[in-house]
């Protein structure tokens, strides 16, 4: 009975600590999220347009309390290979055109890039920083 006991303690202990490794090392991996927001919308729209996006792009980053005068979006040349390019500063997901990603830059900072999705009548922006 001890003998069981102590096996199935030191296996659970190996199982929790695997877990615990494999959680860190997917936590270092991607861009870290720094926030997200909901907006409802007063109408939905047909698609999500650069306009939009851009617009509450900016509001989550005021949300976020960053001065949006200061953090202007940005061509980033690294989300090229994420989605497609618009006319402007946003990058549209290949797969899901109601999502779209704009890089921001102030001065020497890192990046922030904000992911806009248009789902239902609401905006998700959810904010993350570069590595």
């Amino acid at each position: 009975m001890k003998k069981t006991t102590i096996i199935l303690l030191g296996v659970g202990l190996l199982v929790v600590g695997g877990v615990m490794a494999a959680l860190l090392a997917r936590e270092k991996e991607g861009k870290p999220i720094a926030s997200m927001h909901h907006f409802a919308l007063p109408e939905q729209p047909k698609a999500l347009t650069e306009e939009l996006a851009v617009n509450y792009a900016r509001q989550a980053l005021a949300q976020d309390g960053l001065d949006t005068n200061v953090w202007q979006p940005v061509q980033d040349g690294r989300l090229i290979a994420w989605g497609r390019r618009t006319d402007g500063f946003a990058v549209s997901n290949m797969n899901n055109s109601n999502h779209v990603c704009i890089a921001f830059r102030s001065g020497k900072t890192p990046t922030r890039f904000v992911g806009v999705y248009l789902l239902e009548g609401s905006l998700l922006c959810q904010s993350s920083i570069e590595k």
